[in-house]
C-alpha cells in the first residue's frame, strides 16, 4: 500500500508560536478567465496532511481519495489562526471533499479525516467566501477537534447521501449561514 505524507511539523526550529511553520500562498497564480486553483489536491488513498498553512487558493485542499487526514493545518487564515489571510482573493471552501465516481466494489470518498482524536489534531478552517468544508460524495467521514469559523455560508454544508459521518467536538462559530447544513443526505 502506497501512503504519502506531508508534514510541515517537520521543520526544524519554532518561527511561529501559534501554529504551523509552513505557509504554502497561491496568490500570485492569475485567476483570469475563470481558473481556479488549489493549493492541494489529493488524489491517492492514505495520504496525511498535517501542519501546514494553506491560503490564496479558490480551494485550500480538494480531496478525491479514501483514507486522507488532514490536521493541525490553518487553512485559509494568517499565521495566528485567528484572521482572514491577506492572501485570500477568490477563496471559495475550505476543504472540498468529493468522492468522484464509485462503483458497486469500489468507494471513492471513504474514511476520510479531518481533525483528529485530540484538540492538537484539529484545523482552523475560516474565512471562506463559502464554507468551510463542502462534502459532495458518497463519502464516509470524521470531522474532529476542528474550529470551523467565520465562513461566508456554511461551516460544514453536505450535499449527497453519505453513508457514514461523524461529526463532533468541533468549534462551528461566526459563519453567515447554517453551523451544519445537511440536503439529501443520510448520516450514521
Amino acid at each position: 500500500m502506497t501512503s504519502t505524507t506531508i508534514d510541515g511539523s517537520t521543520q526544524p526550529g519554532n518561527t511561529n508560536p501559534l501554529g504551523p511553520e509552513i505557509e504554502i500562498e497561491g496568490s500570485h497564480l492569475d485567476t483570469e478567465g475563470g481558473r481556479n486553483y488549489t493549493g492541494l489536491k489529493i488524489g491517492q488513498n492514505n495520504t496525511t496532511i498535517k501542519s501546514l498553512i494553506i491560503n490564496g487558493f479558490y480551494r485550500p485542499i480538494y480531496i478525491n481519495a479514501n483514507n486522507t487526514r488532514v490536521e493541525s493545518c490553518y487553512l485559509g487564515t494568517d499565521y495566528t489562526g485567528t484572521a482572514r489571510s491577506a492572501h485570500n482573493a477568490r477563496y471559495e471552501t475550505g476543504i472540498y471533499l468529493y468522492a468522484g465516481v464509485s462503483t458497486s466494489s469500489f468507494s471513492m470518498g471513504t474514511n476520510n479525516i479531518i481533525g483528529g482524536d485530540t484538540p492538537e489534531k484539529g484545523n482552523v478552517i475560516g474565512f471562506a467566501e463559502e464554507n468551510g468544508i463542502y462534502v459532495y460524495s458518497n463519502a464516509s467521514y470524521t470531522f474532529r477537534n476542528n474550529a470551523i469559523i467565520n465562513n461566508g455560508r456554511s461551516g460544514i454544508y453536505i450535499t449527497t447521501q453519505t453513508t457514514y459521518g461523524v461529526i463532533n467536538n468541533n468549534v462551528i462559530r461566526g459563519n453567515n449561514g447554517s453551523g451544519i447544513r445537511v440536503l439529501e443526505a443520510s448520516m450514521g
